[in-house]
């Protein structure tokens, strides 16, 4: 039994031909080498006497010496059963990983596919190392022996061997450009393409009959050995710019592949027998700890799912909390009688109250539909549909001054009035003669500034106030600056008063004095 790769094949026996291979056989279409095979043939019987001439001629103008190597040493004799039990106690367990391998890719497709079926975003790196480990199980499982015996086709091993380290190195590239932003990915992202083109060019020419793939074993391994070259070079300049985790990881795994590589290829053109050994070792490595980053980014995925809707509830629920705590009972029933007494002695201001007071409903009801971030003068029109009502109850008691240089910015939905209520109810009003809330806006270097502040009774910040509504409004405020936009809220109360100050960052790659929405 001989493993041939590419070789026609004579044996003589004291000058009368034993054995043929490679010569009469019929090849597949386009393809001129006879394979890649485990052959038998039986032997007349051979004794030390006999005058032995092995007889071996490379289909392709360059002698591929490893495959010489491979037949000179995986040549055996005994009985068909003995050399199959043989063959499979050699090179059983590492096909046995090859196809784990290549198990492991599809599993990682179903994965991939599974996040997007869940709508779920960013698995095009789950993809591209799915595509991968499926291109490295096959190639594996070629190069561990098993397959060529077990698949009766050495046309077809012989091509899926060659196209298996093409699309290696084309996923491989893709897969690493996930990883990396900027040029990095660009460069990669640039190899890839020339990669799969180079597979349409050699497939252009094998149909033309000029060659066939396996011809191009050099080429191809040297395209492999680039793709290393390029990506491990991508990402130790990733590590520099920006030292992430995930880069940091996928390069240390990447290095035994490198290494493996470059000795391997050291072995080639030292024509030693060594069937990429310390390739195959660095790549499944590689794809050892590249499953283990599947299964931690799949756990973080899933982890960032579950928070996404626990802070869609919280929103939802936040939106209910802050609609009731605008509309408070004993506010409806003030204003309602407010525009019932100015009915008779005033229908004029009357039909303007009611007016205001029912934007003012609408404002609030539209806050549960609407979207969480609005423009700032729409929500100070929706304010100042507030302060009309409270300006008719409470009369001069309330004075308010605008100083409004901002505002083209977003901000969430009643983010303004739970502020200037409380400053109506726990400030001035409680203030003999009432007195002056103050509200407003400017643009900062790093984002805009609202400041509501009153001069009444101040309060201490620290302690909840005696309405525990007034006080889960503030909260809710805080709570949906911080998740919705970045933002953040301040609060300063002494006896002279209070000053409340809201901050909003400038959202990325909106200039200053530019709206973005």
């Amino acid at each position: 039994m001989l493993r041939i790769t590419d070789l026609r094949i004579r044996i003589f026996r004291n000058g009368t031909q034993i054995y043929g291979f490679g010569y009469d056989r019929s090849t597949a279409p386009y393809v001129r080498s006879p394979g890649n095979v485990w052959h038998f043939f039986a032997s007349p019987g051979i004794t030390k006497d006999d005058d032995i001439r092995l007889e071996i001629s490379n289909v392709y103008k360059k002698v591929h010496y490893s495959s010489v190597n491979v037949l000179l040493n995986e040549m055996y004799s005994g009985s068909p059963d003995a050399l199959y039990r043989m063959v499979f106690a050699k090179h059983g367990f590492s096909f046995v990983v090859g196809i784990f391998v290549f198990f492991l890719g599809l599993l990682e497709l179903c994965t991939a596919l599974l996040l997007v079926f869940l709508k779920r975003h960013k698995t095009k790196d789950l993809f591209y190392g799915a595509a991968f480990t499926i291109s490295s199980g096959i190639w594996f499982s070629i190069q561990f022996d098993i397959l060529p015996l077990l698949v009766p086709y050495p046309a077809f091993i012989g091509s899926l061997d060659m196209y298996g380290l093409y699309f290696m190195g084309i996923f491989f590239t893709l897969y690493i450009s996930t990883y990396t932003t900027g040029r990095r990915r660009m460069t990669l992202m640039a190899y890839s393409i020339f990669q799969a083109a180079s597979v349409i060019f050699v497939e252009a020419r094998q149909l033309a009959g000029k060659i066939d793939v396996y011809d191009t074993s050099f080429y191809g391994s040297n395209i492999l050995m680039g793709a290393l070259a390029v990506s491990l070079l991508a990402l130790v300049c990733e590590r520099r710019k920006r030292r992430r985790s995930f880069s940091t990881a996928v390069l240390f795994s990447v290095l035994p592949v490198a290494a493996g590589g470059c000795l391997d290829i050291l072995f080639f053109w030292g024509n030693h027998y060594n069937a990429n050994l310390w390739t195959r070792t660095g790549f499944l490595i590689f794809v050892s700890v590249q499953w283990g980053i599947v299964v931690w980014q799949f756990k973080r995925n899933a982890d960032a799912a579950a928070e996404t809707q626990s802070m869609e509830r919280a929103l939802i629920q936040s939106r209910v909390a802050i609609m009731l705590s605008q509309i408070q009972p004993h506010f409806l029933y003030n204003a309602l009688a407010a525009i019932k007494a100015l009915c008779a002695k005033d229908p004029e201001t009357a039909r303007e109250a009611i007016t205001r007071f029912s934007k003012y409903l609408r404002g609030n009801m539209d806050s549960l539909s609407h979207e969480p971030l609005i423009t700032f003068d729409r929500e100070l029109a929706h304010m100042k549909n507030y302060l009309y009502i409270e300006e008719l109850r409470f009369g001069d008691d309330i004075r308010v001054e605008y100083d409004i240089t901002a505002s083209r910015f977003l901000i969430p939905v009643l983010t303004i009035q739970p502020l200037v209520e409380n400053a109506i109810r726990y400030g001035i009003t409680q203030k003999e003669g009432g007195g002056t809330i103050v509200i407003s806006s400017a643009e900062t270097e790093m984002g805009y500034l609202v400041k509501v502040s009153d001069d009444g009774v101040g309060f201490d910040p620290k302690r909840a106030t005696n309405d525990d509504r007034s006080h889960v409004g503030i909260e809710n405020t805080r709570k949906r600056l911080e998740t919705l936009c970045g933002g953040s809220l301040s609060i300063r109360s002494a006896a002279g008063g209070t000053v409340v100050e809201i901050f909003i960052p400038r959202r990325k790659g909106q200039e200053p004095g530019v709206r973005s929405v």
